[in-house]
């Protein structure tokens, strides 16, 4: 499992600095990565190293985007290896929290990963995902 809890205070950072400050920029953040193209302009972010470079050369849609990017990629990166290393294959994912409110992320993951990307919103989602593991659906 992956939990954008382990990076999100370093994507938070990046965000406020370079996207936007206020109070509802989650908002602001899925505005700017919207109007971004694939690819962010060349421009590859990895949340989990790159909190403290400097981005100022860059749009915020880019910035934004590329830090979208970054995300999904950490996932499908924690993904590919524990089915390499556990023999699990993926063929669906489900997001709850924060990021799942926004189209743009979902998007975004289901391009990286190559399969369809669900949503839930009901109370305990992370404890009705492992009991949905661990019987084996």
């Amino acid at each position: 499992m992956f939990s954008l809890e382990s990076v999100a205070a370093k994507i938070d950072k990046i965000v406020t600095k370079y996207v936007s400050s206020a109070p509802n920029r989650a908002k602001h953040f899925d505005a700017a990565a919207e109007q971004a193209e694939p690819g962010s302009g060349g421009l590859v972010i990895d949340p989990t190293a790159d909190a403290d470079r400097d981005f100022s050369a860059y749009e915020p849609k880019n910035v934004a985007r590329a830090l979208m990017e970054g995300t999904a990629r950490l996932l499908k990166d924690r993904l590919d290896a524990l089915a390499e290393s556990s023999g699990l294959r993926f063929s669906s994912a489900a997001m709850a929290g924060g990021p799942s409110n926004s189209k743009i992320w979902r998007k975004i993951i289901e391009d990286t990963l190559g399969y369809e990307v669900t949503v839930s919103y009901a109370a305990h989602t992370g404890a009705l995902g492992a009991a949905r593991v661990a019987r084996g659906k």
